[in-house]
């Protein structure tokens, strides 16, 4: 999950040196994109466990 949260913050930071975005919107997008794919992660493989 932490992994995953490290990622999408990475992809969003990167994003955001190469368009020299000074407010860092896709880093805090893309790391909330990447939070719900981690819990939808998390609850599929909770679900999938019963």
């Amino acid at each position: 999950m932490i992994a995953t949260i490290g990622i999408g913050a990475g992809i969003g930071y990167f994003i955001d040196m190469k368009t020299n975005n000074q407010k860092h919107l896709y880093t805090a997008f893309i790391t909330l994109l990447f939070v719900g794919i981690a819990l939808y992660q998390v609850i599929k493989s909770v679900v999938n466990d019963k």
